[in-house]
């Protein structure tokens, strides 16, 4: 993994760098709270951006409460050596069509998640049904 020099990594028990990490939107009052001063936040409309000039490590948390049920059904898989929850491909897809949807996003980060919406249907042609018949529109998708 590539580390700038100079930078230190923030380790979790046992040692291990901690990986890339995503928390439920109630936690993330107290979490603030607790955490070092060093930490930088960076707020937006519906998640908080966690940095530390000392570490590699980015938090994110989601504060937009559509986006909570996805934790319920996440699996837990192995990623890069964690073994993390991963998002089901139907909930990235719901919440790719909520962040198109969105006209206070702008509109680079809309036609991004237009194409990531893409993807998703290429590789799983069945999602295709999830897809509101405004973005069909706008993507000119026929499945």
């Amino acid at each position: 993994m590539y580390r700038r020099p100079g930078r230190q990594r923030l380790r979790r028990a046992g040692g291990q760098p901690g990986p890339r990490h995503r928390r439920r939107c109630g936690q993330g009052p107290r979490l603030l709270r607790a955490l070092p001063p060093s930490f930088k936040v960076k707020k937006y409309p519906n998640s908080l951006n966690l940095t530390s000039p000392d570490s590699d490590l980015r938090i994110q948390l989601q504060t937009d409460p559509r986006y909570q049920e996805f934790i319920n059904r996440a699996m837990k898989k192995d990623v890069l050596g964690y073994r993390l929850p991963v998002a089901r491909i139907q909930d990235v897809l719901q919440g790719k069509i909520w962040a198109a949807e969105d006209e206070t996003r702008r509109p680079s980060k809309r036609q991004k998640d237009l194409s990531d919406i893409l993807r998703l249907l290429e590789v799983r042609k069945s999602l295709s049904s999830m897809l509101p018949l405004s973005l069909r529109k706008k993507l000119d998708y026929r499945a």
